[in-house]
């Protein structure tokens, strides 16, 4: 998969204390080169791991607005 790009409609959602982004902080400095339909990229202040259990409505928003975005009612 070398070189594959993601094509669907794409959303990256975290929490900014998420223990996990350092550990990928190069996966997510790639995500223009390696999504091609790189949508929204929401990193939510004071939020952890679980970032839908700690900030539902900040996590809710950005979600709703992206599938209003990428899947729109006919």
């Amino acid at each position: 998969l070398a070189g594959a790009r993601m094509l669907p409609p794409t959303m990256f959602l975290a929490g900014e204390r998420d223990v996990t982004l350092p550990m990928f902080r190069e996966a997510l400095a790639a995500q223009p080169q390696t999504i091609a339909d790189l949508r929204l990229n929401v990193i939510v202040p004071g939020a952890g791991h679980w970032v839908q259990q700690e900030k539902p409505a900040e996590t809710t928003r950005p979600m709703l607005d992206f599938l209003a975005d990428a899947f729109p009612a006919h």
